[in-house]
């Protein structure tokens, strides 16, 4: 069954993080960069209108982000196409988490330097858990190198020894039809 993985492995946790991490700043560039703008504008728009352009442009960021970490590893073409090709789930709910936060916190779409720490804990600990299952159900996460899917599939506790370990070239293959 796809939801009866371990939820202990501490590698895949740390990969996982890490990956959040990447996103998170992504989205934060897009995101604090918008409502940053309106409100040193001082531009009236509703909270809502300014909350869904930022969310808008947190995943633009977070995309050109992963595509110029990826280029250096892969071609333009590719690296835009696997920044394009992962979890949209994940990046909204970090987006949405964090917009929320603000909104509770400030009564609006408004940035304060008190609450911004607050915003990123709920942007990076929302996605996580899904971040986690991606890696260990899939084989997937928010950034879906190779490299970061050998290692966690060779690793990881559970797969050393087991009869169901891969070799790295069944990784390298599995890897490859995951970015397609």
């Amino acid at each position: 069954m796809i939801l009866n993985i371990n939820w202990m492995c501490r590698h895949t946790w740390k990969v996982a993080s890490i990956n959040t991490s990447w996103c998170l700043l992504g989205c934060s560039i897009g995101d604090f960069g918008t409502i940053a703008y309106f409100q040193f504008m001082e531009i009236n728009w509703s909270v809502w209108a300014i909350m869904c352009l930022a969310i808008l442009n947190g995943l633009i960021t977070s995309i050109a982000l992963e595509t110029i970490i990826l280029v250096k590893q892969m071609n333009l073409r590719l690296a835009f196409k696997t920044a394009i090709g992962m979890s949209l789930i994940s990046m909204i709910s970090m987006e949405a988490a964090m917009n929320i936060t603000d909104v509770i916190l400030t009564g609006g779409a408004i940035l304060k330097w008190s609450i911004i720490p607050i915003m990123l804990f709920a942007g990076f600990i929302t996605p996580l858990p899904y971040n986690y299952w991606r890696l260990k159900a899939l084989g997937k996460s928010w950034s879906q190198t190779s490299s970061i899917f050998v290692e966690v599939m060779l690793d990881c506790e559970e797969y050393k020894g087991s009869s169901t370990s891969m070799t790295k070239d069944d990784s390298m293959l599995a890897a490859s039809l995951a970015v397609m």
